[in-house]
C-alpha cells in the first residue's frame, strides 16, 4: 500500500510477474493498490469506490486487464486494470474467483453461499448444490476441469463441477502438433473426440502418452472421464554420407603401424547438432569404439593388423533418446 492501511488480499498478473494488485482497507475505507515495479512502488485505483473493506480479489486469466473485487459493498468488476470501477453484485461477498478457462464465467460467495455468472458478472444465479454450509470464506477454481473448490467458514472444503462435462487436455512435443490445436477442451460426458497428429517437415509421430498409446493416427478417443493426451513426435534420421576407409601405413625406422582413416560427410537431412555412435562389427555383435560429435567427419582407427579386414558402422543419434538411425557401413582392408 502506498500509505498507512492493511492489505487483506494479493492477486498476481497471470504473465507479468511485476503488475501486482492488493486489496484491503486504507484511511477507513476499502481500497485497491496496484504495483507495476514488484512491489516498489503504488498507486492507488478507484478511491471513493469502495465504502469498506476489500477482502477478495481475481484477475481474468483470459484478460488480465479485467479485474474483480469482493467486500460487503458487494462485487465489482473493472476492465481497465482498475482505473475504474462498475458493481455487478450488491449483495456482501467473501470471495470471488473467475474460471480460467471460460470467458464470462466467475464466482462469487459469502454468508449465503456461491453464486455463478456466465456473463462477467452482468446476471447471477445461485449454485450451492452440495453445499451444506454456506458461509463460504474462498473460492479458487481448478484449471481444466473447471471445478469449484468453496472452501466453509466451519472448516470444511467441497468441491463442485460447474455441469456434466468431461476435459480433454491435448499437448505435443517438439516437432508437431495436433488437430484439435493443443489446449484444454471441455465437451458433454461421453463425447468421442478425434485427434490427428501432424509432424513438421523433420520430424515423425512416435506415438500418443498420457491417456493414451499406440500409434493410430488419427486417434479417437471417449471422454467418460478427463483425458489428457499427449502426442510424441522424434526427429526423423538419415545415414551419413559417402561413408569411406582406407588403410594407411605409419612408418619410421624401428615401428610400423597400420591405420584405418574413416570419413563422410553430414547428411544435410539431419539436424546439424546431432552427434554420431562408430562402431567395429565384429562377428553378430557391433562393438562401440567411440562417440563423435556433429562436426566430427573423419576418424582413425590405430594399431591394426596388416592382413586384417575391418567393418565399420556410423550412425547418427538423437541426444534425446538414445535413438540412432538407419547405418552407413564401410569395410576397409
Amino acid at each position: 500500500m502506498p500509505e498507512a492501511g492493511k492489505a487483506n488480499v494479493i492477486a498476481l498478473h497471470p504473465t507479468n510477474e511485476q503488475i501486482v494488485y492488493v486489496g484491503g482497507i486504507q484511511n477507513g475505507g476499502g481500497a485497491i493498490c496496484r504495483s507495476s515495479d514488484g512491489g516498489t512502488s503504488w498507486t492507488r485505483l478507484g478511491k471513493g469506490v469502495f465504502t469498506n473493506p476489500v477482502v477478495a480479489l481475481a484477475l481474468d486469466p483470459l484478460t488480465p486487464s479485467r479485474l474483480y473485487a469482493a467486500s460487503d459493498d458487494g462485487v465489482f468488476r473493472s476492465e481497465d486494470s482498475g482505473a475504474s470501477w462498475t458493481r455487478v453484485l450488491e449483495s456482501a461477498m467473501t470471495a470471488v474467483a473467475v474460471d480460467p478457462a471460460v470467458p464470462g464465467r466467475l464466482y462469487a460467495a459469502g454468508k449465503e453461499g456461491v453464486r455463478r455468472s456466465a456473463d462477467f458478472g452482468a446476471s447471477w444465479t445461485d449454485f450451492n448444490r452440495g453445499l451444506s454450509v454456506k458461509e463460504v470464506g474462498a473460492l479458487q477454481v481448478a484449471k481444466g476441469t473447471g471445478t469449484l473448490v468453496a472452501s466453509t467458514l466451519g472448516g470444511s472444503l467441497y468441491q463442485v463441477r460447474p455441469g456434466s462435462h468431461r476435459v480433454l487436455v491435448l499437448s505435443a512435443s517438439a516437432g508437431g502438433t495436433t488437430t484439435p490445436a493443443p489446449g484444454t477442451y471441455r465437451r458433454a460426458a461421453g463425447t468421442s473426440v478425434t485427434i490427428t497428429a501432424t509432424p513438421d517437415a523433420s520430424h515423425e509421430f512416435s506415438g500418443w502418452s498420457g491417456d493414451a498409446s499406440g500409434t493410430a493416427n488419427p486417434l479417437t478417443v471417449r471422454l467418460a472421464r478427463d483425458l489428457a493426451v499427449r502426442a510424441e513426435f522424434e526427429p526423423i534420421l538419415y545415414a551419413p554420407l559417402d561413408f569411406a576407409g582406407t588403410k594407411k601405413v605409419n612408418r619410421s625406422l624401428m615401428f610400423v603401424e597400420y591405420i584405418n582413416v574413416l570419413t563422410w560427410r553430414r547428411n544435410p537431412a539431419n539436424d546439424p547438432a546431432l552427434p554420431y555412435n562408430l562402431y567395429a562389427i565384429e562377428g553378430a555383435t557391433p562393438r562401440l569404439i567411440a562417440r563423435l560429435g556433429s562436426a566430427t567427419v573423419e576418424f582413425q582407427e590405430r594399431g591394426l593388423a596388416r592382413d586384417k579386414a575391418y567393418t565399420y558402422r556410423l550412425v547418427v543419434v538423437d541426444p534425446a533418446t538414445g535413438r540412432e538411425g538407419p547405418p552407413a557401413t564401410v569395410t576397409v582392408r
